[in-house]
């Protein structure tokens, strides 16, 4: 293997480690802010998360289909309800954290502050 090859695929690895770790983000602060019994609206999430996750200040547009596709796929997996709602003259998806969802979102929370312990020391070592 040739350095240049050894480099793409260097590059291409960080990008696949860089990316999960910003969709891992992303799903915790979208679970995060849709608070059980208060609903969020789908672009409201867009500038909460383009907000929060620095990947995404600049160009905030970049997730918004991995925004809808995870309020889908959250939506199948029963941690969100999704209700259409008048708001402003216009028909907008509401999105409302239900029982599972909470509990998802507060054993993701211990495992990530476990995991981070656990690398850090990894990390010293």
């Amino acid at each position: 293997m040739s350095k240049s090859d050894a480099s793409n695929v260097d590059d291409g690895m960080k990008y696949y480690m860089t990316k999960d770790m910003y969709h891992l983000i992303m799903k915790l602060v979208i679970l995060g802010k849709i608070k059980k019994g208060s609903s969020v609206y789908a672009y409201e999430l867009i500038n909460h998360v383009a907000q929060h996750v620095p990947k995404y200040r600049k160009d905030k547009m970049a997730i918004k289909n991995d925004i809808y596709n995870t309020l889908s796929k959250f939506e199948r997996l029963g941690y969100v309800n999704q209700q259409k709602k008048l708001s402003g003259g216009k028909i907008k998806n509401f999105y409302t954290l239900t029982d599972k969802g909470e509990k998802a979102l507060t054993e993701s929370k211990k495992i990530l502050k476990d995991a981070m312990k656990n690398v850090a020391k990894q990390l010293e070592g």
